[in-house]
């Protein structure tokens, strides 16, 4: 049971890593100058996208822990709702996790479906989800070097062109393969080296309609802002 319970919660704080990601970088580009012109371009765009909408469908794996991920965009990525569903079962028990993130209207939305709370933070710029990763066009020399940021080359993933890059955040290293500011592939790695969750992107729908309700805020749950 205390394994049980242990495996839980590294992957819970993991999900809430990637989640938290995005926010970090987009703070640390407001208080600090950019440091050239074409990173004060892409912290400026109103649009993270080339592409109005779409739908991007996610197997992971934490731990050995399989997890299901989406991200749902709109107005070329002014909307967007992240949305990881996690079940667990070991030893006879059963533990069920549900959790979004809506990024809309300058503000940012994160919900515990279980508990039916959630919180309400300002948002401070549009990377673009890159599935927690930042857009590397926004970071400063001082923050590449903060973060070990790394080129990896490019590489082809569901006929896409994506470039790879790696970051280390909180001693995790990172490694991320993005296209237009979305990445279809992410990996984490324990100080040994050996992978510790891998995010690969299974279904890409581009310029789809996106539910309204996606974006929504349903009245039953307890907003506290930030």
């Amino acid at each position: 049971m205390r394994i049980f319970i242990k495996r839980s919660l590294i992957a819970l704080a993991i999900i809430s890593m990637i989640f938290v990601v995005d926010s970090l970088a987009q703070k640390k580009s407001k208080s600090k100058p950019a440091a050239s012109k074409s990173a004060s371009i892409a912290t400026s765009t109103s649009t993270p996208y080339t592409i109005k909408s779409g739908i991007v469908t996610y197997k992971s794996s934490v731990m050995g822990m399989a997890q299901d991920y989406t991200l749902y965009f709109d107005d070329f990525g002014k909307k967007e709702c992240k949305y990881i569903y996690m079940k667990l079962e070991m030893f006879g028990q059963v533990s069920e996790t549900s959790s979004s993130e809506i990024n809309k209207d300058g503000y940012v939305y994160k919900i515990d479906w279980q508990k039916k709370t959630g919180t309400k933070t300002k948002s401070y710029s549009a990377l673009g989800a890159a599935a927690g990763m930042p857009d590397p066009k926004t970071l400063t020399d001082d923050m590449r070097n903060k973060y070990q940021y790394k080129d990896l080359g490019k590489q082809e993933i569901m006929g896409k062109e994506c470039q790879g890059v790696s970051m280390v955040f909180g001693g995790m290293k990172m490694e991320a393969w993005v296209w237009n500011n979305i990445a279809l592939r992410i990996y984490s790695y324990t100080k040994d080296g050996s992978v510790m969750m891998e995010i690969n992107a299974v279904k890409f729908e581009e310029n789809v309609s996106i539910p309204a309700e996606k974006f929504e805020i349903p009245s039953d749950i307890v907003i506290t802002e930030g």
